[in-house]
């Protein structure tokens, strides 16, 4: 195992201040010497939900579109065939879905028409015009 902060032949450890290929070395690729460097840090060990997320998903779907739980919220990860249908994992847990053509949540019951009548939707047919996708 290589240091966790070794990536693309440059180290991105939070002690310097933006990556540099200047301090990597042979003790980078070692299973054990890497935490002996000056730039090794412990990395943050995330728990749960937290692990999946990443910086670009954060809370932004949350906060954009604030869910309201007992209408948004699906109990299973749902699936359509419409190239407009977004779905979403929520920080609780629960999936959600987006239509991207009207740029909101879907309800539980409109998420169940998108995924039968799709074809047949007008957001899907006026969609290039429509979407900024």
């Amino acid at each position: 195992m290589a240091c966790p902060w070794f990536k693309g032949g440059s180290c991105t450890s939070p002690k310097l201040g933006k990556p540099s290929s200047e301090v990597t070395g042979a003790h980078c690729r070692s299973e054990f010497e890497f935490r002996a460097c000056q730039f090794y840090v412990e990395p943050e060990k995330k728990e749960g939900l937290l692990a999946y997320q990443t910086k670009e998903s954060g809370d932004t779907f949350e906060a954009r579109y604030k869910p309201y739980k007992p209408i948004h919220a699906l109990p299973e990860e749902p699936v359509s065939g419409c190239p407009y249908f977004k779905v979403l994992r929520g920080s609780d847990g629960r999936w959600y879905a987006l239509c991207r053509v009207m740029d909101r949540l879907l309800t539980v019951s409109e998420v169940k028409l998108c995924n039968v009548h799709w074809k047949t939707c007008p957001l899907y047919k006026n969609g290039p015009k429509l979407a900024n996708v």
